[in-house]
């Protein structure tokens, strides 16, 4: 799914690029591009994803159907396995990841 997103984003800005185009991309748009492409594959609770220059921001949102360990289960997993995805970019080594759980009525 990840790189399917990611051949169609280079499409995309391939023909934009060959039309006479130009689209510039901030740090930030990046590493919600690669945070989202990862968190959004996670389909048993809804997540947003806020960036910012050296922050990046996941929510998950449960109700009371949902097992309150499970979302704990995710909330780890997203603080380990963000920072890790992150690192393998020299530019988005120091990027602070806050992930947190809403519980929604």
């Amino acid at each position: 799914m990840n790189r399917i997103l990611i051949y169609g984003l280079i499409c995309v800005f391939g023909v934009i690029n060959l039309i006479g185009g130009t689209i510039e991309l901030e740090k930030k748009d990046y590493i919600k591009l690669l945070v989202s492409s990862y968190v959004n594959g996670f389909k048993t609770f809804d997540t947003t994803v806020n960036s910012f220059e050296d922050d990046v921001s996941v929510s998950i949102y449960y109700s009371e159907k949902d097992s309150e360990k499970e979302v704990d289960k995710l909330v780890r997993r997203f603080e380990f396995q963000v920072p890790k995805l992150l690192s393998r970019y020299e530019w988005a080594k120091n990027v602070n990841v806050r992930v947190a759980k809403t519980f929604e009525k």
